[in-house]
């Protein structure tokens, strides 16, 4: 029986023994290699062979020279691989192909080629450095004009293009902030904005467009999205079921929601009641799932934080959202229940407020809560959030 070491040295003695002239016939071995374990391959240097197939003039098949992207996609997962593709021979060739993302006939070649730089551009500073010193950068961002059709093709394309250019980005403020000043966000902003629009959402699309911001967030400082993109984000949680992009806009108006003029924006278009619909309608799935729960918890933690905004607090306190966070009191869900005493803490911190709240008994429901609440097993998060709010009042 064969090992895993005669199989690969076979497979790379094949490799090397293809006549550039006769690409075609490199197929079947291609397939092979993308098929296997690619850390069966990390003793052994593909990189030169792979690429100088992938460079033949004499191999003008297009759908050869995807195959080959593919070979290198899949064997540039595993770190020592990734490192022998790193040069700036083989990035320079992707960036070619990737360069031709406007032609509709070279969809397949150009999305192989982004997973192949993507893969190669993952967790390794030099691959990115010799993006930036090629002026690769703009190359990566222009992929986010083009406009695909909604087939298995364009659908694998919209996956790896934003792979690749979060796979950059993610390098951190330095990479980040040089796509910043090409336009990146921008072009995101302008997809997702328009995406939002469609009914129903190309999720697909929302799905792959939205990660960026999350990574351009954690190292672009101060980063502040602009109105149409806020509302947006509100209008996508409100309407679309799919609970990853639900995650998504969460995390993105929680970071935004940092600033106060975000909170005021967010609070009068409608957020908080968005987000009490949808636990009010959800609530249920937290109880049997650890993921279901997180996404509550996240949505808790955005209305609160809104609430500690002196304007918008002021602001929702004259909305039916008061009635809710009172409604939730009654909570049989430990998260909402907390939800609901931290809100009345944020809307008792004015006096008129408090006159309010202790005329409408809310003071006494508080104390009654903390009365079943006071034991050394009961949940500590709810406990301060009762002191908190008492302390207030």
């Amino acid at each position: 029986m064969a090992t895993n070491e005669n199989l690969v040295e076979d497979l790379v003695k094949e490799l090397k023994s293809i006549s550039l002239e006769d690409g075609e016939n490199a197929s079947p071995l291609l397939a092979k290699i993308s098929a296997a374990d690619p850390n069966i391959y990390e003793q052994v240097d593909l990189a030169e062979p792979l690429y100088n197939l992938l460079a033949s003039s004499s191999l003008d098949s297009d759908e050869v020279r995807s195959q080959v992207a593919k070979c290198i996609a899949d064997v540039a997962k595993t770190p020592e691989q990734r490192k022998r593709f790193t040069t700036k021979q083989t990035i320079e060739l992707l960036l070619k192909f990737i360069g031709e993302a406007d032609k509709p006939d070279k969809i397949v070649l150009v999305t192989q080629s982004c997973r192949a730089l993507g893969n190669i551009c993952y967790l390794n500073d030099t691959a990115r450095n010799i993006v930036v010193e090629l002026k690769g950068i703009a190359d990566l961002i222009k992929l986010l004009d083009v406009q695909v059709t909604e087939d298995s093709c364009g659908e694998q394309f919209l996956k790896v293009r934003c792979g690749v250019i979060s796979n950059f980005i993610l390098g951190g403020e330095d990479y980040a902030k040089k796509a910043m000043d090409l336009g990146i966000l921008d072009k995101l902003e302008a997809t997702a904005v328009e995406a939002s629009q469609r009914m129903p959402f190309p999720e697909i699309l929302l799905q792959n467009t939205l990660p960026p911001f999350s990574i351009l967030t954690e190292n672009v400082p101060d980063l502040k999205f602009s109105t149409p993109l806020n509302q947006s984000l509100v209008r996508i949680l409100s309407a679309s079921t799919n609970p990853d992009l639900a995650e998504h806009c969460l995390d993105l108006l929680h970071y935004q929601a940092e600033n106060d003029d975000v909170k005021v924006l967010l609070a009068k278009e409608g957020l908080c009641e968005i987000i009490y619909r949808l636990l009010e309608k959800y609530k249920t799935f937290a109880s049997s799932s650890r993921d279901a729960r997180a996404l509550m918890k996240s949505a808790c933690d955005l209305i609160v934080l809104i609430l500690t905004g002196d304007e918008s607090m002021n602001y929702l306190y004259s909305t039916p959202f008061l009635a809710n966070m009172e409604a939730w009191l009654a909570a049989e869900d430990v998260d909402l229940l907390t939800t609901g005493v931290l809100a009345l803490g944020n809307f008792a911190r004015t006096d008129s407020h408090c006159i309010d709240m202790v005329k409408s008994n809310v003071m006494q429901k508080l104390l009654g809560i903390l009365a079943k609440n006071n034991g050394r097993n009961d949940d500590m998060n709810l406990q301060h959030a009762l002191l908190s709010t008492l302390r207030n009042l």
